[in-house]
């Protein structure tokens, strides 16, 4: 147990530096590869919106689904910005 610890203090700047964290405690690896995933692909859609010049790149994220599916909640309505 003493090593996990150490290698945790170890690590731990590094986990500090990630742009996600993907809870994987009692998940099967299907699920963590579907949620890796999901995380990899919100950060293209999002870098792809600033690129557009989308202003809130969140709005273009995919949503999460709930347990039946479904989008959890309504897409917001995608703002441009305005270039003269």
């Amino acid at each position: 147990m003493s090593e996990l610890k150490a290698l945790l203090r170890k690590r731990t700047p590094l986990y500090a530096q990630a742009t996600h964290t993907i809870d994987t405690s009692n998940v099967a690896l299907d699920e963590t590869v579907e949620r890796v995933l999901k995380a990899v692909n919100a950060e293209k859609t999002a870098k792809a919106a600033h690129e557009a010049g989308v202003v809130d790149a969140q709005s273009v994220a995919p949503r999460p689904r709930g347990a039946s599916g479904a989008r959890t909640a309504p897409r917001r309505a995608v703002q441009k910005e305005v270039r003269a």
